[in-house]
């Protein structure tokens, strides 16, 4: 059996996140992501379910569901997010960490892309 030649990902991430519309993209559906993320982690922390959450900021079951898949078009409000940090006993915390290439999480090497740096591994656009 043949086997089969894959591509590294380094240089096609690269030469994709040269068109700046696609880094904004990238970057804001990985923002949609890590807030999907973090009201699960939240709800789940404070033993809440779906229902119960939606009930405790007067709105719905399936706006709950819709912003933990993280898949909805929309972007929560900011209002959204503190009243459900405040249902579930969290603080609602917001900020741009302005990073460079000696600061990722992860440890890997971030490429350059039109004098920008982003890290492949972790998403971080620097």
């Amino acid at each position: 059996m043949k086997k089969k030649n894959y591509k590294l990902a380094k240089p096609f991430f690269q030469n994709l996140l040269k068109d700046k519309e696609i880094r904004i993209l990238f970057e804001e559906e990985k923002a949609k992501t890590e807030i999907a993320h973090a009201v699960r982690a939240a709800r789940l922390k404070a033993n809440l379910t779906q229902t119960d959450l939606a009930k405790k900021i007067d709105t719905t079951q399936s706006v709950i569901a819709r912003l933990e898949s993280g898949s909805d078009k929309r972007v929560p409000s900011l209002g959204l997010l503190a009243r459900i940090a405040a249902a579930c006993g969290a603080s609602f915390e917001f900020g741009l960490n302005i990073l460079g290439p000696a600061n990722l999480l992860c440890g890997t090497e971030p490429i350059e892309v039109d004098g920008s740096y982003i890290c492949y591994f972790c998403t971080t656009l620097l």
